[in-house]
């Protein structure tokens, strides 16, 4: 992967800010910047329907967008239980057998997953609380990645942005996360491995990016932000 594609991953998530404030203009922008960083040609179908349709709909309702572009074997599954303005893309990838599994239990929820190589994973995105976000780039191939969102008001934005990467996250409420991580040429027997809990006592700062990880090792970190006795207990 150059530096190109790097800087456009980059620029795709960090230009959405804190909260999207209009859902559908951010879904379209991300998959226009996907399909200008395809590693192919695409011609992707319809895509002033697709763009007509988004524009159009109302900050109310409730969407679930699957559109997998390329490749074979590509496979998406979202459930959205009860709940009103839930909001899920998911674009999928260039290469074959990706996988995605995202679940929204609650109100205003909003999930924008891309994925590019081969043989990805979002084994599970579960959002499981009231305005969750989670923005998730992954790109190269082999990469895995977990996260709950429990409660309200989490903020997460990963990117994985080459191959083996393994993330596991879980934000407990008020967090504001930013995961960066890169493995360039990387292995299976090289990967980086993160596992991240954060936590926010009430009253106190929730922004815990970002955590940026370049090249091959495992972390594990907690984060936690408020008094030293709710911090201990994780």
């Amino acid at each position: 992967m150059n530096a190109h594609r790097i800087l456009a991953g980059l620029a795709l998530l960090a230009a959405t800010g804190a909260a999207q404030a209009d859902p559908f203009a951010e879904i379209l922008a991300a998959r226009n910047q996907f399909i200008d960083n395809a590693p192919i040609q695409v011609d992707p179908p319809e895509p002033r329907d697709l763009e007509s349709f988004l524009l159009s709909q109302s900050p109310s309702i409730t969407l679930a967008l699957i559109n997998q572009v390329e490749g074979s074997g590509n496979r998406a599954e979202i459930e959205q239980q009860g709940g009103v303005q839930n909001i899920v893309a998911v674009f999928q990838g260039f290469g074959d057998d990706n996988q995605a599994r995202i679940g929204q239990t609650g109100n205003g929820n909003f999930a924008l997953l891309t994925q590019s190589g081969s043989q990805n994973q979002v084994t599970l995105l579960d959002q499981l609380g009231n305005d969750n976000i989670a923005r998730m780039l992954q790109e190269g191939s082999g990469n895995l990645a977990q996260v709950n969102q429990y409660n309200d008001r989490n903020i997460l934005t990963l990117q994985q942005l080459d191959g083996y990467n393994n993330a596991l996250v879980n934000q407990y409420g008020d967090t504001d996360l930013t995961i960066t991580q890169t493995n360039p040429g990387g292995s299976g027997a090289s990967v980086n491995e993160l596992s991240v809990a954060a936590h926010v006592e009430p009253g106190y700062t929730s922004n815990f990016g970002p955590i940026v990880l370049d090249g091959a090792g495992q972390t594990a970190m907690t984060l936690c932000s408020g008094s030293a006795a709710y911090c201990a207990q994780y």
